[in-house]
């Protein structure tokens, strides 16, 4: 949710009344970008955050987490820590717990390292072989 593409395109959806896009990552520098980039949001308005550095949904989501990998050898103190550094991660739990229908990840990493944190929390449909993820190459109109 730091990204200059992530708020640019968080702009775009409010404006188009697509969604009410929950970013992550720390307030202070998201609401400090989408000044220095120019743009209109609003928080609270026209998105949520969840605050990598406090949450009050955090405990929960790292429980669950180390619930999910306690058999692989996860420590609390590694769930803690990987739920609070992969914005991926926050996400899918965020999807899994109902607090978001969908998520769009990407934009720093390999699709395999986002998938990887993806089949951790929410896993595939039963009876799916294989995820879909869709690109979308944007022209500009000339």
């Amino acid at each position: 949710g730091e990204e200059e593409r992530v708020l640019r395109a968080v702009q775009i959806a409010v404006d188009e009344k697509l969604a009410k896009p929950i970013l992550i990552g720390r307030p202070a520098v998201i609401e400090q970008r989408i000044a220095k980039f120019g743009l209109r949001l609003v928080n609270g308005q026209d998105y949520t955050i969840v605050n990598t550095d406090h949450d009050e949904r955090y405990r929960d989501f790292w429980q669950t987490y180390h619930k999910m990998m306690s058999r692989k050898g996860f420590t609390e103190q590694m769930a803690k820590l990987e739920m609070r550094r992969r914005t991926t991660l926050i996400g899918s739990m965020l999807v899994k717990k109902g607090h978001a229908d969908g998520m769009i990840c990407g934009t720093v990493s390999t699709t395999h390292r986002h998938l990887h944190f993806i089949d951790q929390v929410i896993g595939k449909k039963d009876g799916a072989k294989v995820y879909a993820a869709m690109n979308a190459l944007v022209l500009p109109n000339r």
